[in-house]
């Protein structure tokens, strides 16, 4: 938030990113403009036990069991094979010991429900239609009091990657109604 200075923020997040967006918005709630969440949720159930068969695995066998069980699964039927592999390839970049280290955070973040639910300004939650449970990121739109949902057909959990175009257009249709 120092680096950004005092300007109007426009925070966009997907998946964890959208958790990350929504803590931004809990510590700079009168900067925040407009905040969009990509495949993400503002609950927070805690599974401990997903949690830790997903630490255990990733400890035992690395990225290459954890990547097509937790990972590759999310995107849609009809993501371009390129994006995938090149998805893979980032993943498989980074140190095991960060990738176990965001899985623990991720798992042990704060329900923000509360707070979603009674921020005034717009929220704009975008789903990809083959997203996890058909549903939930309209339920959340719903559930605020400036909620926009849009589904994004063809997609699955990372639409930033499977339809950037899409999501461009998305973006600049709500970002322009705010100026």
């Amino acid at each position: 938030l120092v680096a950004a200075g005092p300007d109007p923020l426009i925070v966009i997040g997907n998946s964890v990113g959208g958790s990350c967006a929504i803590e931004v918005a809990c510590l700079a709630p009168d900067q925040v403009r407009l905040l969009v969440l990509i495949g993400a949720k503002a609950g927070h159930r805690r599974e401990p036990d997903f949690r830790d068969a997903a630490l255990q695995l990733l400890a035992r066998d690395g990225m290459a069991a954890a990547w097509p069980r937790y990972w590759e699964p999310l995107f849609g039927t009809k993501a371009e094979p390129a994006i995938g592999a090149s998805a893979r390839e980032s993943a498989f970049s980074h140190d095991l010991d960060d990738v176990m280290r965001g899985v623990r955070v991720f798992h042990g973040r704060p329900d923000r429900t509360a707070f979603v639910e009674s921020w005034p300004g717009p929220i704009l939650v975008i789903s990809g239609d083959q997203d996890g449970t058909p549903g939930k990121g309209g339920a959340l739109a719903a559930s605020v009091p400036n909620g926009e949902f849009v589904s994004v057909p063809d997609t699955g959990h990372y639409v930033p990657l499977e339809r950037p175009a899409a999501l461009a257009a998305i973006l600049r249709e709500k970002i322009g109604s705010l100026v």
